[in-house]
């Protein structure tokens, strides 16, 4: 419904950057939401559980403990870049999680 009105609005004056800032805005809040959503796992200590680590951070089953550190590794150089470039706000804070669940994948795969 919502999102019927802003394509409307979109029409009557809105520019396509300001749409395109409000459904940026509007994916990142679903995406922080169901990051602090997931269960966690109950003998680990309040931890994330393994499984849900792996899902989020794009990890497929199939692959080997080597091509998973040389991921990890990429998308920690990846995102430790956008952090430092980043002003404060939900971005930089995005990228802080990203970085903390590598780190966590980091510990496991090493």
């Amino acid at each position: 419904m919502q999102l019927e009105l802003l394509i409307q609005k979109t029409g009557e004056g809105m520019s396509g950057d300001e749409l395109i800032i409000i459904i940026a805005g509007l994916l990142l809040g679903y995406w922080i939401v169901n990051l602090f959503s997931w269960k966690k796992h109950p003998k680990s200590g309040g931890k994330i559980s393994r499984s849900s680590l792996e899902e989020k951070l794009g990890i497929k089953a199939s692959w080997s403990h080597d091509k998973i550190r040389k991921y990890i590794l990429i998308e920690f150089e990846k995102w430790n870049g956008r952090l430092n470039s980043l002003p404060a706000g939900p971005k930089r804070d995005n990228a802080q999680l990203i970085l903390n669940l590598l780190a966590e994948a980091r510990k496991k795969y090493s």
